[in-house]
């Protein structure tokens, strides 16, 4: 008896598979898995919850680093005030 012929069970409950074709498990255990995947999945996109919904908007403040009025002279870029860019003199900033 080559392996192929030889009666193979399902990996899952261990129930006889008399034609496994290409699956490791009966079709009963494929559909008690996608079941849970199912359940489960409606159980924890119910539990995610927006971290502010939009009338709470209101209580956060809002921040502005200001205006952009600094021009680099080397390539005339705008910059904030407060910024510095990299590899690039602050006197360089006008």
């Amino acid at each position: 008896m080559s392996e192929t012929d030889e009666p193979r069970h399902c990996s899952g409950c261990r129930v006889h598979m008399p034609n496994p074709g290409r699956y490791r498990t009966c079709e009963n255990c494929r559909a008690r898995r996608v079941n849970h995947y199912r359940t489960q999945n409606t159980r924890t996109s119910v539990a995610r919850k927006p971290l502010a919904y939009i009338s709470e908007l209101s209580r956060f403040t809002s921040w502005s680093p200001g205006r952009m009025d600094k021009v680099c002279q080397h390539c005339g870029a705008l910059h904030w005030t407060a910024e510095k860019p990299v590899n690039v003199p602050a006197s360089a900033l006008s």
